[in-house]
């Protein structure tokens, strides 16, 4: 049976690593695809070719605030940096779900931006 030696092989892994390995499973989880929050979008108004824009803000904001964020991660630790990254990952799917207006909902988009580009990056250097 494959998962035998799968979690034989994790005891192995150093607590800290687990516990790791835990979190990002349980927010993982949690993420769900950028598809719903577009449909959301449809849902509070947005036509076809506002939703692609607001798409589009979404990744301008995580391009632009990637560089920024990970020289940030070296200052203040990428510890820190993931857990704030997992706060606002949890204010926007907040916000995601009590949104009525269509401002309300550009900033939410925005704020996923920095999320995402608070974690990704994050993520892969604190495993590292």
């Amino acid at each position: 049976m494959w998962a035998r030696p799968l979690f034989a092989s994790l005891k192995r892994l150093d607590r800290r690593l687990r516990l790791y390995y835990f979190v990002v499973l349980l927010f993982t989880l949690g993420n769900f695809s950028n598809v719903f929050m577009l449909l959301r979008a449809q849902s509070v108004g947005f036509d076809d070719a506002s939703v692609i824009l607001l798409f589009f803000a979404f990744t301008v904001s995580a391009s632009m605030l990637s560089f920024p964020l990970g020289k940030l991660s070296d200052k203040v630790g990428r510890k820190a940096l993931l857990v704030s990254g997992y706060i606002v990952f949890s204010i926007v799917s907040l916000g995601f779900a009590l949104a009525i207006n269509q401002l309300f909902f550009v900033g939410m988009f925005l704020l996923l931006g920095a999320h995402t580009a608070m974690i990704s990056g994050a993520e892969r250097a604190f495993f590292s």
